[in-house]
Formats: C-alpha cells, structure tokens, sequence
C-alpha cells in the first residue's frame, strides 16, 4: 500500500492515541522492517515525509497493495541452488500471502531471488526497482 510518513505517523497516533513526532514513526518503521514485520525499499532515514512508498504488512497485503514483494518466514526459508526449485518455494508462499496462483514460475525471475532482504522472523523477496539509466 502506497502511504507517506505523514499518513502513517496520522494513522499511528490515531490507532494508539498518541502523539509520535516523524522521527520517532521512522525509528518504529526501521525497527519492524529488521523483524520483517514491514518491508519497504526505501530507506527510510533519509525518506521526505510527503515521499510516497510502497508498505508491505508480513500478516496479509492490503487489498490496494502492489505485488511487488511477498514475505517467507525465516524459519521455512532454504535457498535452492537449482532456480526451478526456487521458484517453486516461492510460488507456495506468493500465493498463500496474496491469494492468487501463479502458472508460470517464470514470474519470479522478476523478483530479487539471489539476495532478498533478510529480517528476523521473515525476509522478503521483492522487485527490483528499475533503473532509468
């Protein structure tokens, strides 16, 4: 779901009634994407407030969410060095997380497979964004 720091810092003191400045919503931001809680590709230490970006949520994706990353539990997570294998593993948790079968296992090929970011309790595997240059 595509959201700034200021509609979540808004979202935030509202859900738990209180009053975090911005540094403080990176400071939460930062310390769950380490878990893998969140997943976001920015980095957000030097993220504008009015920045939009895409946030991933481990549990379930909001239903306004690009699919561009999906999360694996560390605990269930092996690297394959044979890609078709790979892409398999992927595809089981693509389509627990967003609902939704994949046919061609190809379609991971789009997706950082070699170097996913890695959390605590989930890594993700996400698309790279793509260079204009």
């Amino acid at each position: 779901m595509k959201v700034t720091l200021l509609q979540f810092q808004e979202a935030y003191n509202t859900e738990y009634d209180e009053k975090e400045s911005i540094l403080q919503v990176k400071r939460f931001l930062s310390h769950n994407k380490r878990k893998g809680m969140l997943f976001f590709q920015e980095k957000v230490t030097i993220l504008n407030a009015s920045t939009p970006f895409e946030l991933y949520y481990y549990l379930t994706p909001n239903r306004k969410t690009v699919k561009d990353a999906f999360p694996i539990p560390t605990k269930d997570f092996v690297f394959y060095q044979d890609r078709k294998t790979q892409f398999e593993i992927m595809r089981h948790f693509f389509e627990s997380y967003y609902l939704e079968e994949i046919n061609d296992i190809h379609y991971f090929e789009q997706y950082n497979y070699n170097k996913p970011f890695v959390g605590t309790h989930y890594l993700w595997f996400f698309k790279q964004e793509q260079s204009i240059f």
